[in-house]
């Protein structure tokens, strides 16, 4: 609908380099000449509605297929983003999150020392698995993205070193479910 905005950036990037996103286009945006470590399939879209007067508008992080970048991009961006087995499960909980408060966080989970409130660092209190879960029963697409990301870490040794045993542990029931569910 015409009174639909959308936006769109790599979470790399400040929410000021965002741009103007068509929907119904099959293209999230087109970012180019960004360095290597600024090169990332997970993209901020904010949605904004306004109808009568009211407008409201969501924020999501999406991993998307990234067209153009090098043949090792994400192996070498992964590295770099993600430096500890409490940063992945602090991205897997945004990845998984229905709403987030606002693309920011995804900065302070990545870097737990620079977040405030329920967001800052310093212990892993976040159920995943209660979000894993959730997510098998109310957003596929974005256990999708999950199911992506772990396959790209286990593809090298200090992928797999960041993720934890617990995880992998349930991950493999956590599918079979989404599996099941599937048919």
């Amino acid at each position: 609908p015409p009174e639909l905005g959308a936006r769109s950036w790599p979470v790399t990037l400040a929410e000021h380099r965002a741009q103007s996103t068509r929907l119904d286009a099959g293209v999230v945006g087109r970012f180019e000449r960004l360095p290597t470590a600024l090169l990332t399939s997970f993209v901020a879209l904010e949605l904004t509605l306004e109808r009568d007067g009211i407008k409201r508008t969501t924020q999501r992080v999406l991993n998307v297929r990234l067209v153009g970048g090098p043949p090792d991009r994400e192996q070498r961006v992964l590295r770099d983003i993600i430096r500890s087995p409490e940063q992945l499960l602090r991205l897997l909980w945004l990845l998984l999150g229905r709403e987030l408060p606002g693309v920011e966080e995804l900065g302070a989970a990545l870097d737990p020392g620079s977040g405030t409130g329920k967001w800052r660092g310093g212990g892993s209190g976040f159920p995943l698995l209660e979000r894993l879960l959730e997510a098998v029963a109310r957003d596929p697409a974005g256990l999708e993205d999950v199911r992506r990301l772990l396959e790209d870490l286990e593809a090298t040794d200090e992928g797999r070193a960041l993720v934890p045993e617990g995880l992998r542990a349930i991950w493999p029931a956590v599918m079979a479910v989404h599996a099941e569910r599937a048919r």
